[in-house]
């Protein structure tokens, strides 16, 4: 027997969510990895691990984890 709702809306939106988590992951993942350590809170590790624990933690990294890059400043 199938543990998943029966075709329709509820199996979309829940199709939807799952690739939208996967992709959000893997891009803080990414993100992560291309970044340089200064510009990370916490230590990237950390992060990694979270995010592979639970994949609702790649959220948190994107409100909490990112400092901003300084901006340059052309001068005059």
């Amino acid at each position: 027997m199938s543990q998943l709702p029966p075709p329709g809306p509820r199996r979309n939106a829940l199709f939807a969510v799952v690739v939208a988590s996967v992709i959000s992951g893997a891009l803080a993942l990414w993100d992560i990895h291309r970044r340089p350590d200064e510009l990370v809170r916490g230590r990237k590790l950390w992060w990694r691990t979270a995010i592979g624990l639970n994949s609702g933690n790649s959220l948190a990294y994107w409100v909490f984890g990112r400092r901003r890059e300084p901006t340059a400043v052309e001068p005059s």
